[in-house]
């Protein structure tokens, strides 16, 4: 493969067009302040997924993990009321070149990720960096095709490929969520819960689950072949 183009400004908005469309579909609103601490809590796991990712050397699951900081850190800076528009993008394209390697720019999220500002600058940085080691932007789509997969088309819901009964009896049967319920959504169907009991955590606006109708990224094809 060969190396894919440097991400551009207009690769960025893209991206955050995806998360923003993303956190829409399933009920996610930026005006919503009581999401602060939730995704507060997701981009401290997202990332320390990723950090074990490298320190395991598993370069599908850094690209992975980095992927998803993107919808998980670009939706919590949009909880502060930002957006990422040209003169921001244009400041932090032009200190993409200071990119200092994946091990130091970890560190620099891990040290940034409780302000939404720095966390959003590094991660850029960081994803444009490694455009010449990954495709960054087909990971990306490739993990987008995957999150929105946790949404169940109202269509096989109607044509009877997909009951959702069943389908909230088998999160049920999963063991790890209680409360469980389904919203509406545009043309589609979301199931949420309101309480994980493995992580002993309360979602108010509940929490998305998965189950047979979702297609992980290695169901999509994984990320492999987006390594040079």
């Amino acid at each position: 493969m060969e190396n894919n183009k440097r991400l551009t400004p207009e690769d960025f908005l893209y991206m955050e067009s995806k998360v923003l469309e993303w956190n829409t579909l399933f009920g996610n609103d930026p005006s919503n302040k009581e999401l602060i601490s939730v995704y507060d809590g997701l981009v401290k796991e997202e990332l320390n997924e990723t950090l074990k990712a490298f320190e395991e050397g598993d370069e599908p699951e850094i690209i992975d993990g980095l992927c998803d900081l993107m919808y998980v850190a670009g939706f919590r800076w949009m909880l502060e009321g930002e957006e990422m528009d040209n003169t921001f993008l244009q400041d932090v394209y032009h200190n993409t070149y200071n990119y200092v390697g994946l091990e130091d720019s970890l560190h620099c999220l891990e040290e940034t990720w409780e302000d939404p500002f720095c966390l959003q600058t590094e991660l850029i940085i960081l994803l444009s960096g490694l455009s010449n080691k990954y495709n960054t932007l087909e990971s990306f789509n490739r993990v987008t095709d995957s999150n929105f997969s946790k949404a169940i088309s109202k269509k096989d819901v109607d044509s009877g490929k997909i009951n959702l009964d069943v389908c909230i009896e088998s999160v049920y049967n999963g063991g790890r969520y209680d409360e469980i319920y389904y919203e509406e959504s545009n043309d589609y169907f979301i199931i949420k819960a309101k309480v994980d009991k493995h992580e002993d955590k309360v979602y108010p606006t509940g929490k998305v689950c998965k189950g047979g109708w979702y297609k992980s990224v290695e169901d999509l094809g994984g990320l492999e072949e987006f390594i040079y």
